[in-house]
């Protein structure tokens, strides 16, 4: 698709999702630990990301839904619990700096998700020669046909 240089801009707020969780984890020498993420679904660029600061600022600005199809619960679940998995270093004074991470996983039975919908940044770009807009997804970047 050719991409056009030369128009109008306006921000707008994109339809996205905020999806909320928690999970008890636990590693393969039985310790647990509980785990929190905030993972947010960009269906304009099709993917998910981490949310690591809760510092959104609120104003007024043209809000525009998605009317694609969203991710299914299943899919998000799968990538929500790689999020909530952690990696860290053993607790015991007596291990050497030779020692290896330990794994703590997601036990399903525990992980509770909880979705809202959110307000990402983005534009609405206008092609001054035909009037054709585009939407441009302030995450990434990705463009695509508007309307």
């Amino acid at each position: 698709m050719k991409i056009p240089l030369d128009g109008n801009t306006r921000p707008v707020l994109l339809e996205g999702k905020a999806w909320l969780s928690s999970a008890t984890l636990t590693s393969a020498e039985g310790k647990t630990m509980p785990s929190q993420a905030i993972m947010i679904e960009n269906p304009w660029a099709g993917d998910y990301f981490r949310l690591e600061s809760n510092d959104l600022k609120s104003f007024q600005m043209e809000k525009i839904q998605w009317n694609g199809t969203w991710s299914s619960e299943h899919n998000v679940r799968i990538e929500i619990k790689e999020m909530l998995n952690k990696r860290i270093s053993p607790q015991n004074p007596d291990a050497g700096k030779t020692s290896l991470l330990i794994w703590f996983r997601t036990v399903e039975s525990t992980l509770k998700v909880d979705c809202r919908r959110i307000w990402l940044p983005g534009w609405i770009l206008t092609d001054k020669e035909t009037g054709s807009e585009y939407t441009i997804e302030g995450i990434g970047g990705s463009i695509a046909t508007y309307g």
